[in-house]
């Protein structure tokens, strides 16, 4: 979130959709405009023209927390006198529904405010519901199983193509293995308190060095017995090779939502390609978890034909669901 205070003074109406993370703390990406909001500088009529409305993305089991940086954001507009024009919505993961189950009363409300102001011109109609958005990326494959052999010889080929003395950072992490995992309380003790070893290179030209605020993360994955099982069911051969996932045109004119250190959030695109179809799924797509929201259902109803499925698919999608 990244905007300059000359232009958040000219802006009429900005909505803002804020999770909290850690302890009450601010995500990355809000950090900067955070600190814009903080600047002595600023009169408080600064933002006197200002109509916003807050979305707060947060997690009731953290009760002294609990979307806290929504509530933050909306005190400091607040003394900058901004407008809200509706009341924040704190959306709780812990409901029945997830974040959806405050969101979407509130997205309504959202454009029912914003028709009445920016009205559609006439022959245009509201986008619907139930329309099938078009692929956010695109991706080629070679169309041929690859055996293992050679799929490890393309991913040496790209390794040797790359600028290896580039030095570990955000966007290019350091991968470690994890070679020792030791429990060191007792076992009938009721914290598991563990000393875990990675092997790190030692190798100058790695280039591998810490600094204050660097942090360690577990990546998972998902076991290769049920990836093919999932991958069988789906008609997908693992063998396949993905040779790039790009962007739709359209959707790379868009400016994506960066930290403050520059790194894409949730980009596909950043997956070293080529990459076979099995760890692609096994690496990088969470395909067992249990989705909250109704829009995934809803987008599912477009690749079946069976009507039992459509109609059980509605059902979920639903409130009731």
């Amino acid at each position: 979130m990244m905007m300059k205070q000359r232009r958040l003074s000219t802006e009429s109406i900005i909505i803002f959709v804020v999770s909290t993370t850690g302890v009450g703390e601010l995500p990355d990406n809000m950090k900067r405009f955070w600190r814009l909001l903080m600047r002595k500088s600023i009169p408080q009529n600064a933002l006197s023209s200002l109509q916003y409305a807050i979305a707060g993305l947060g997690d009731s089991n953290y009760t002294d927390t609990f979307n806290f940086a929504a509530k933050k954001l909306h005190r400091r507009l607040l003394n900058l006198s901004a407008q809200p024009f509706l009341e924040v919505a704190c959306a709780d993961d812990q409901d029945k529904l997830g974040a959806d189950q405050v969101l979407e009363p509130w997205m309504d409300s959202v454009c029912t405010f914003l028709s009445k102001i920016f009205p559609l011109a006439p022959g245009q109609e509201p986008f619907p519901d139930n329309k099938q958005f078009p692929p956010k990326y695109l991706i080629s494959t070679s169309g041929e199983p690859y055996t293992l052999e050679q799929i490890q010889s393309l991913k040496l080929e790209a390794t040797e193509m790359k600028d290896e003395k580039e030095a570990f950072n955000s966007k290019r992490p350091y991968l470690a293995k994890m070679i020792d995992n030791k429990r060191l309380t007792a076992p009938d003790w009721s914290q598991d308190v563990r000393h875990i070893v990675f092997e790190l290179p030692f190798d100058q030209n790695e280039s591998l060095q810490y600094h204050p605020g660097d942090a360690l993360a577990i990546v998972p994955s998902n076991s290769r017995e049920i990836t093919l099982e999932f991958l069988q069911f789906m008609n997908i051969d693992p063998s396949l090779i993905v040779w790039e996932m790009k962007k739709r045109e359209d959707e790379s004119s868009r400016q994506s939502i960066k930290n403050d250190d520059d790194t894409i959030m949730a980009d596909i695109t950043k997956i070293k390609s080529p990459i076979s179809v099995i760890e692609l799924f096994q690496n990088y797509i969470d395909f067992q978890s249990c989705p909250k929201q109704r829009r995934f259902f809803e987008q599912l109803q477009h690749f079946t034909t069976a009507s039992h499925e459509k109609e059980r698919l509605e059902f979920f999608a639903s409130s009731e669901g």
